[in-house]
């Protein structure tokens, strides 16, 4: 046990090991000029710092990973999911599930059933029954993003979180963060956001400065100064005023996820089990275990073969014994045969003690006055007497049982009654004595 013990501390700090070194894949899923779509990828060192990034196939991501512990991020485009802070009551919570898609059935062009609905409710620890409380959903295409679950599962690489990618941007509190890069990002609130074409880009937020509260202040993000300006002529004219920065920078810098994001590995996408990714850190410390196991098990065998050769061996000498001494006996419990004989024989080769005995207690007895003894009875296998004797007082028991102390002889009343006799109307005293050497 000891053993086990030091192989599951040794294999438990190697795993907390692994996890202190694991580091992060950021994934995109971009839309080529040709309509075709392909990954982007970013890895992470586990202080956050880029160590590479590229382009390529899933395969291609699954061999550069392959040799170490990685938490991976799929980064879902803001053209692809939509993203909404809904209201609900305290008891209409438990419901949720059932109550998203048809609140949002309006807003979409397809069947609900077609979508894959995730959400996040936002409580505190002054919840009130009747509160009504703000819950963000994401709704994406179910088809398209089990397509992508499958593939990247194909490639043996494990997805641990799905966001949206507008999440991603930083922050700014009660205003608006703006990203241009192949296609126009807004995150509009701490639990709000979308993604267009920037072929309308333009309109959609002109449309969304009528329909959105109106920001306090603007930040805008791009890879270039180019950029920069493009982005500043798309912002409608009545907020160009709002915007308090131009940030420049590679588009990775501003799509980082941080601290607490929603998570579309709900439902039917819900995380599995890592069964084969435990297997691969487990395997050599089962596998030994298993071999240890079998040799235990093997050795215990051995043991218990042993024994039973030994209680076989022993149980024919002790039928050959009882055969020599009782060769016509029926034989069915040798071993409690031969120890019945033997108590047998040994009760014949000493000598009974009652005749000593009763030349002791008889005219102790005889010479007592009105002492009738009623029964007497010898047990040699404790040498003592047992007497049922009826006095007209128990002083008179006392005595007797004193006489007999007096002869040498150990004598104890075991118990004692009265009873009164019917024809004389007097009370006789019984009594039980045990007498011995």
């Amino acid at each position: 046990m000891a053993m086990i013990r030091s192989i599951w501390k040794t294999a438990s700090r190697q795993a907390e090991s692994r996890q202190r070194r694991q580091r992060r894949v950021l994934l995109k899923i971009d839309m080529a000029t040709d309509g075709s779509e392909y990954y982007r990828w970013r890895l992470e060192n586990q202080q956050g710092k880029a160590i590479q990034q590229g382009s390529g196939t899933l395969q291609q991501l699954s061999e550069l990973v392959a040799d170490a512990e990685y938490q991976l991020w799929l980064l879902l485009s803001g053209q692809r999911i939509l993203v909404r802070t809904l209201e609900f009551t305290h008891r209409e919570l438990r419901h949720l599930q059932h109550l998203i898609p048809y609140q949002l059935e309006e807003e979409l062009a397809v069947d609900t059933d077609k979508l894959h609905f995730a959400y996040t409710t936002h409580l505190n620890a002054d919840t009130a029954e009747g509160d009504v409380h703000q819950v963000t959903v994401a709704v994406v295409d179910k088809a398209w993003l089990a397509s992508h679950l499958a593939a990247l599962a194909d490639a043996k690489l494990e997805v641990d979180f799905c966001v949206p990618e507008p999440m991603c941007l930083p922050e700014t509190a009660g205003g608006w963060t703006l990203r241009l890069n192949g296609e126009l990002l807004v995150r509009s609130g701490t639990d709000s956001g979308f993604g267009v074409e920037l072929s309308i880009a333009e309109e959609t937020l002109a449309l969304a400065a009528e329909q959105l509260p109106e920001p306090g202040t603007i930040s805008l993000m791009a890879d270039s100064e180019t950029q920069l300006q493009r982005l500043m002529q798309l912002v409608p004219k009545v907020l160009r005023e709002r915007v308090v920065s131009l940030n420049r920078g590679h588009e990775w810098e501003f799509s980082l996820p941080q601290g607490q994001q929603l998570n579309l590995l709900q439902g039917e996408f819900t995380k599995r089990l890592p069964f084969l990714r435990w297997w691969q850190l487990w395997r050599w410390q089962l596998g030994f275990l298993v071999v240890l196991l079998a040799v235990f098990s093997g050795v215990n065998m051995l043991e218990v073969y042993g024994l039973q050769e030994q209680q076989s061996f022993l149980q024919s000498r002790i039928e050959h014994t009882y055969r020599q001494v009782m060769p016509e006996g029926v034989l069915v419990d040798a071993e409690k045969q031969l120890r019945r004989q033997y108590a047998l024989f040994d009760s014949e080769q000493q000598p009974s003690q009652l005749m000593p005995m009763l030349a002791d207690v008889l005219p102790l007895i005889a010479s007592a006055d009105n002492i009738d003894l009623k029964q007497l009875q010898y047990r040699d296998s404790e040498k003592s007497l047992r007497l049922n004797i009826e006095a007209n007082s128990f002083q008179r028991i006392e005595a007797l049982r004193s006489a007999f102390e007096d002869k040498g002889l150990s004598s104890k009343i075991i118990n004692a009654n009265q009873r009164r006799d019917a024809s004389t109307q007097s009370q006789r005293h019984q009594a039980r004595l045990q007498v011995s050497l």
